[in-house]
């Protein structure tokens, strides 16, 4: 111990720059200084080289510290969560004064609750806040190592992840100070299962979540999630971690990731991309994913559009990609996200491989790589995004119910105060502007969409007559020509398969990219744009006003004449409408906090 000691004191006068210029025969020596020759784990030169940086940055105090990342994420959303839950609450108090049987099952049919009990669902909402917690999916392709990079993220082996073994349930991971699995079936039944050490958690992981034999997997699993609480500092920023089946093994597989996916909000995405197979970035698989995104916000009555920003890309396994091959791989990557992901950054990809940081992060968690402390700075801005992105979701509800329910409200009590007879004739009123109202709907619906029709055939007009390539140099117009050239020069290039996809997939990008700039220089498209947006708007302008008499009948009641007893439920109504009101605008001023 005194001769180790010993030696690690003299690795201090060795610089930085001396150790990453090494060759392999000081660099055995200087591993000798620092007593780290006969770990296993360290199989090639740059594992030594990375080891002895590690080293030296512990003993200098110049390491990296990573856990305070995640615990300041609650903390910065607080005043945006406090403030929500201040205002929801004066709502739910708000509602226990009104009739509500009939106003949650109209706010169910619009999608603005789940049950017919709004109160149920505004204290499920509150609780969500209470308990700041943000659901961050994790999904990719399978055996791209999902289980492998969640269990570094943890801190701990606790997901089986060898080969034999494929998740096949999906896996929430949330916070707790000791460790609890809890499963959920398909009928609803919940199962807890206390776990009193690691080994007790893995051995029911395994029974669980995953599964060996294929017939089985094709099945399906009888547990429809499973919930796991870890104490890992990680999950201490209020994240709730979802490790979903691998995308691409067989249809029943994807559809349980791709229903969670639909079903469920979620606040950010983590990508898992497996580096080492052809072309790296599946496009097929991702695009499904996407399109599962997509649907989950298109039926969103909460109008919340997705936030393709929210995403994180780990191109994973990099250490099985060639030094020689990595710049390549890498600008191919790049390109096809590019190509699929809606407002795609390069910023939000990276190269990572779990195996090269598993060589040194278990031998102690101040050996931290930079490969990995860059991942890390990306997880907590994708964390805190997260974090903003569930308290907006919770925001953006209550500001699109809060009207509807007003309006509702008024409408439901108003239409009690007056008798059968002019309740007929007004519902009459009613029909006849609405079947006006569908009519001139409908048929300048059909006007737009044939100006569309024609644009869209100016457009392909034009389209057409600029790709027409005997008349224009070819090579001097599509910049990517001499790099496509050389591509397929290659000898047996077009022999495989792949090349070829990828070949096809380089010339459509060339000409979108060619056709894309062609039409915005000569404003092609925004002229026709605006002619599209100004009779949308002359449509939408006269649509607005026959709703606003419709919506005027149905809160007003026509023309009744007031009663004294009609009068008194006015009053109340105001009274009510009022609080509603004030609720409305306070949601409405509170929209800066989540711009």
């Amino acid at each position: 111990m005194a001769g180790m000691q010993e030696n690690t004191v003299r690795l201090t006068d060795v610089s930085f720059e001396r150790i990453r210029s090494a060759g392999m025969a000081e660099l055995y020596d200087l591993s000798v200084m620092a007593g780290i020759q006969d770990d296993e784990r360290l199989v090639h030169c740059e594992d030594l080289r990375e080891r002895l940086v590690l080293v030296k940055r512990k003993m200098e105090g110049s390491h990296y510290t990573w856990k305070e990342l995640f615990q300041s994420v609650k903390e910065e959303t607080q005043v945006k969560r406090e403030s929500l839950l201040e205002l929801m609450k004066t709502v739910e108090e708000m509602f226990k004064t009104c009739p509500l049987d009939s106003l949650s099952e109209i706010l169910r049919k619009q999608g603005h609750v789940r049950s017919r009990d709004l109160l149920q669902e505004l204290s499920n909402r509150i609780k969500n806040l209470k308990e700041r917690r943000s659901l961050v999916i994790i999904a990719g392709e399978t055996n791209g190592g999902k289980s492998s990079f969640l269990n570094l993220l943890l801190g701990e082996d606790i997901l089986p992840t060898d080969v034999l073994h494929c998740t096949f349930s999906v896996c929430k991971i949330v916070y707790s100070d000791n460790y609890s699995i809890q499963t959920l079936d398909h009928s609803g039944q919940v199962e807890h299962f206390p776990c009193s050490s690691r080994e007790e958690v893995k051995v029911i992981l395994r029974s669980k979540l995953a599964q060996q034999e294929v017939r089985e997997r094709l099945h399906g699993s009888p547990i429809k999630e499973l919930t796991l609480g870890l104490p890992a500092d990680i999950l201490k920023s209020g994240v709730t971690l979802v490790d979903t089946p691998g995308i691409g093994e067989d249809e029943k597989m994807d559809n349980v990731t791709m229903n969670f996916v639909r079903f469920n909000h979620a606040s950010a995405f983590i990508y898992i991309i497996k580096s080492d197979t052809a072309g790296g970035v599946q496009e097929d698989r991702l695009l499904s994913f996407l399109q599962a995104i997509k649907e989950r916000y298109s039926g969103d009555a909460e109008i919340e559009a997705f936030d393709p920003r929210a995403a994180m890309f780990v191109c994973h396994r990099w250490d099985n990609i060639e030094e020689h091959q990595r710049d390549k791989v890498k600008q191919n990557a790049l390109q096809k996200l590019e190509f699929v992901w809606p407002g795609f950054q390069p910023s939000q990809t990276y190269f990572f491989s779990t195996t090269d940081t598993m060589k040194h992060f278990p031998v102690d968690a101040q050996f931290v790589t930079d490969s990995f402390m860059t991942l890390l700075k990306g997880m907590k801005k994708l964390f805190d995004r997260a974090s903003h992105n569930a308290i907006k979701h919770q925001y953006l509800w209550l500001k699109h119910m809060l009207p509807s329910a007003s309006h509702f409200l008024k409408s439901m009590i108003t239409h009690c105060i007056h008798n059968n007879d002019e309740l007929e004739i007004y519902f009459r009123n009613v029909v006849h502007k609405q079947n006006r109202l569908m009519a001139s709907s409908t048929e300048n619906s059909i006007n737009l969409q044939t100006e569309l029709n024609e644009l869209s055939q100016d457009l392909k007009r034009v389209i057409v007559d600029d790709l027409n390539f005997d008349t224009i140099s070819v090579r001097s117009e599509l910049n990517d020509f001499d790099a496509i050239l050389s591509m397929c020069s290659g000898d047996n290039f077009l022999h495989d398969k792949a090349n070829r996809r990828l070949l096809d997939e380089m010339i459509i990008r060339c000409l979108l990219k060619y056709v894309d700039e062609h039409v915005h220089d000569r404003n092609i498209v925004t002229e026709m744009e605006s002619q599209i947006l100004s009779a949308i708007q002359d449509h939408l302008g006269l649509f607005k006003s026959q709703i606003n008499q419709i919506k005027y009948v149905l809160q007003h009641g026509g023309n009744f004449p007031l009663t004294p007893s009609s009068s008194r439920t006015n009053m109340e109504i105001d009274d009510v409408s009022s609080q509603l009101g004030a609720s409305i605008n306070s949601a409405d001023s509170d929209h800066s906090l989540f711009d």
